[in-house]
């Protein structure tokens, strides 16, 4: 389904990629894989939602994610690539 998005978003169906988007991170959340969760809303908020309030809403809902996981958040920031910093994304 994330990938799908990522189809969709390339297209600029950014509508139908936001729908690709989030059934993947509510199948991820079914299946409590919380890092999945993630990394979906992850590139949900750069294809899709890259700026405003979505874009914030977006990465708030990374955060609380985030505090599920366990490990180091400098780690986690890496497997996020690296643009996007674990420990800003928990305190927002």
């Amino acid at each position: 389904m994330t990938l799908r998005g990522r189809l969709l978003a390339g297209k600029n169906d950014h509508s139908s990629a936001e729908a690709a988007f989030e059934a993947a991170v509510e199948a991820a959340e079914e299946a409590e894989l919380w890092f999945l969760c993630v990394l979906a809303l992850r590139d949900l908020a750069a294809r899709v939602h890259q700026t405003g309030h979505r874009h914030t809403t977006t990465l708030k809902r990374m955060g609380a994610l985030l505090c599920k996981l366990e490990g180091p958040t400098e780690m986690l920031t890496k497997a996020l690539g690296g643009k996007l910093d674990a420990d800003e994304l928990i305190m927002m």
